[in-house]
């Protein structure tokens, strides 16, 4: 037959254990972005960095005017008036004698006016020093080397009558420190010979100079003035004049 009516329900039994999870669904999608937060505090200044390498030279720029004339400064003074030599070349020295060089201060040579046999020297002398080979100290050809020749020839030779004892001796114009000039003093008289001896020189005579020639130690230079500078024997039968000159 058919079926009798459900009985009323029992009494709910007690909860069955949890199941396990399901799998986790899709992920949903992002969302909004959210406002910006507060700007934090500002950090610390690092370390300065190195030097850049410096640029380029610019142009320059355009030249400025010229400015305006400073004002005229004071005028100097006035400058002494320079003095007229004393004793020029071709006039007369402190001794009466002829000027043969002049350094324009009042100073210079001055050769004498007359050989020495004018003034009862040995007429022509040799250049002396027989018994000696060489005198080392007399061979300077310069100008004002002269007495420093004759004094060496003097010191090294006995010889009482040479060509530089005889210069030494001369005395003229209340001066007696006259010398035998060296070849290069000489060489002044024999430029000057016009002007200065017009009428005390001969053309056929030759003087001794204080000079030797180093290379032979036999020969010394004489001046003619005819011919100029030449070189003889010290001694034998070469017997020359004397012209002295001295410095002032």
């Amino acid at each position: 037959g058919s079926n009798g009516t459900n009985g009323a329900t029992g009494a709910t039994g007690s909860t069955g254990a949890t199941g396990s999870n399901g799998t986790n669904g899709a992920t949903g999608a992002t969302g909004a972005t959210g406002s910006n937060g507060t700007n934090g505090a500002t950090g610390a200044t690092g370390a300065t960095g190195s030097n850049g390498t410096n640029g380029t030279n610019g142009t320059n720029g355009a030249t400025g005017a010229t400015g305006s004339t400073g004002a005229t400064g004071p005028t100097g003074a006035t400058g002494g008036t320079a003095s007229a030599d004393t004793y020029p070349v071709g006039g007369t020295g402190p001794a009466g004698g002829f000027v043969i060089y002049s350094s324009g201060n009042g100073h210079g040579i001055e050769a004498a006016r007359y050989d020495t046999s004018n003034n009862v020297q040995d007429d022509t002398p040799e250049w002396g020093c027989f018994n000696v080979v060489a005198v080392s100290g007399a061979r300077d050809a310069g100008i004002f080397a002269g007495l420093a020749n004759t004094t060496a020839i003097l010191a090294a030779c006995s010889d009482t009558g040479s060509a530089a004892r005889a210069a030494k001796a001369y005395t003229f114009g209340g001066y007696s420190d006259w010398y035998l000039p060296s070849s290069g003093e000489a060489q002044l008289m024999y430029q000057q010979k016009v002007t200065l001896f017009p009428t005390t020189y001969n053309t056929n005579m030759n003087y001794w100079t204080s000079t030797e020639v180093a290379a032979t130690t036999t020969n010394a230079y004489v001046m003619s003035f005819n011919t100029g500078i030449g070189t003889y024997p010290k001694y034998g039968d070469n017997a020359f004049h004397v012209r002295p000159v001295r410095q002032f």
